[in-house]
């Protein structure tokens, strides 16, 4: 267990991250955490824009929210 995990009692394989920009989504990428990018009215067309934010992960409707991540979850139980 890495010294983050016995502080917060969660690692980075244990979590979703949810992030509703390209820069809050790199971050998240970069922590090795799973992940998912909402967009926003103001952030979809950067979004759209970013090529390496792959679009399995990105969800435009907030309404598919829970489903991608009962998805991201699934996928991480698979290992």
């Amino acid at each position: 267990m890495c010294s983050m995990c016995s502080v917060c009692a969660y690692c980075w394989y244990d979590v979703v991250i949810i992030e509703d920009s390209p820069i809050g989504t790199r971050a998240a990428m970069a922590s090795g955490a799973a992940w998912i990018c909402v967009s926003t009215a103001f952030s979809r067309p950067a979004i759209e824009a970013a090529p390496w934010i792959d679009q399995r992960w990105t969800v435009h409707d907030p309404a598919k929210l829970g489903e991608t991540v009962a998805c991201r979850i699934e996928l991480i139980e698979q290992g």
